[in-house]
């Protein structure tokens, strides 16, 4: 019997690919193992939407075509279901895929879809609200914030936003577990995978499966001092820097006061002081 899959493309990520993938789709995928069907998003959160609904009719594989919004969109409507979650990255930064391994050429990664390999990993809550990849709090959610605006993506995007905006950033208070706060730091971090996306390593060690996350916290940043960074951040070395602590936990408590928070990427309205953070173990199924 064969499989059903449900391509959900966002028609806005990866600009000019959406008329090559239905084309790309049908030539590429074993459809004497497969039969598929495609929906282009209509608004934000329509991807969840669809997603929830495939899992309601226990469709075997939602393969979301898009960035890591995409991802986190799809994603959670899949959490604790059977039907798995396949990636198809035409997004900006690309993180999530980029920690899984897979192909970013559409045509192999299409091709991936067919070994149909599934693979549990972890995902993770902060306020009951579940991410995918990477949570944070400070400069990098102010980036999120700014860059979801933007209208010319790609990483020279994303870099000249950074070096603007580093100048004017006051840092954030923040206390883990009700220990002794840190002042003034530029970021805090929730890494269920490794990177942001781009390549921009910010969990190196960090595991999809191993049933904790880690927690990177990055003192503040002068201008002149964040190149070192970003180039740590390059090479995968980041917890190199004297700048840089980075924790492993299954469960924490972070308090600070911030507007500033994203999941995946994607900026969050609803901000707490208090913040419990937690591990779901195993708890997606992915196509990798």
């Amino acid at each position: 019997m064969k499989k059903h899959i449900l391509f959900i493309i966002n028609p806005i990520s990866g600009v000019g690919k959406k008329n090559i993938l239905p084309d790309l789709i049908a030539k590429y995928i074993n459809q004497s193992l497969f039969e598929y069907e495609i929906v282009f998003t209509q608004h934000k959160g329509h991807a969840e939407e669809l997603s929830a609904q495939a899992a309601e009719k226990n469709i075997d594989v939602v393969c979301v075509v898009g960035g890591d919004g995409s991802v986190h969109e799809a994603g959670k409507a899949l959490i604790h279901k059977k039907t798995a979650l396949a990636i198809l990255a035409t997004g900006s930064g690309n993180g999530v895929a980029r920690h899984l391994k897979l192909p970013l050429n559409l045509k192999h990664a299409i091709k991936r879809i067919n070994d149909f390999n599934v693979k549990k990993i972890d995902t993770v809550l902060l306020n009951n609200q579940p991410f995918i990849g990477v949570a944070g709090f400070g400069f990098d959610a102010l980036i999120a914030e700014k860059f979801d605006q933007y209208h010319n993506r790609g990483l020279m995007s994303y870099v000249r936003l950074v070096l603007k905006e580093i100048r004017y950033f006051k840092g954030v208070n923040i206390q883990i577990n009700q220990r002794k706060s840190t002042e003034n730091i530029l970021l805090c971090c929730i890494a269920n995978t490794s990177q942001f996306g781009n390549g921009f390593t910010i969990a190196p060690n960090a595991k999809v499966n191993d049933g904790k996350f880690e927690l990177i916290v990055i003192k503040s940043a002068h201008i002149f001092t964040l190149l070192p960074l970003f180039v740590l951040s390059i090479i995968g070395k980041l917890h190199w820097s004297k700048k840089v602590s980075i924790e492993r936990f299954k469960e924490v408590n972070i308090q600070l006061k911030t507007l500033m928070c994203h999941l995946d990427g994607e900026p969050q309205e609803e901000i707490q002081e208090n913040n419990q953070v937690r591990i779901q173990p195993q708890s997606l199924n992915v196509l990798v």
